[in-house]
């Protein structure tokens, strides 16, 4: 996911701790982890022409990601049924939009919640069930093709 996030021009990447994640890591292997997926991009971004290789942040917990997105960036979370097509959000003329996907298992309603509170839109990517890592770069390509910047 890391490299194909580099490659559709992400600027930052913020693993979150979600209470239905597989995989749980303490402080030490989160920071042990965040190092290989920062070699990672930066691999991604040497590869495929890319000047800037996007911050990627150990994993923190999601009130921490929230509360981290930009000033003036839109707020997006992709959670199954409820949601509106990542193209009819009205993106086009936001500064930033800022990602949030959650685990195989899906988001909780309490993480659901705490998304909404922070003022994130529901979006969704049609009728299918995706892993967490291909939701995430479907949107990510989603986001990038309404921006015009996949040639469009």
């Amino acid at each position: 996911m890391v490299q194909k996030a580099t490659e559709l021009g992400v600027a930052r990447l913020c693993p979150w701790a979600a209470e239905r994640s597989v995989m749980k890591l303490d402080a030490g292997k989160g920071r042990e982890r965040a190092g290989r997926w920062r070699r990672i991009a930066e691999e991604a971004a040497r590869q495929c022409g890319r000047a800037e290789v996007p911050l990627v942040e150990a994993p923190v917990a999601l009130a921490a990601a929230l509360s981290s997105v930009p000033s003036g960036h839109r707020l997006v979370v992709l959670h199954g049924p409820g949601g509106a097509p990542l193209a009819a959000l009205g993106l086009e003329e936001a500064p930033g939009v800022a990602l949030v996907v959650g685990p195989e298992g899906g988001l909780t309603d309490g993480e659901l919640a705490a998304c909404q509170a922070a003022g994130a839109l529901r979006g969704a990517l049609g009728p299918r069930t995706l892993r967490a890592e291909t939701a995430a770069i479907a949107g990510l390509a989603v986001l990038q093709a309404v921006a015009g910047d996949l040639g469009g």
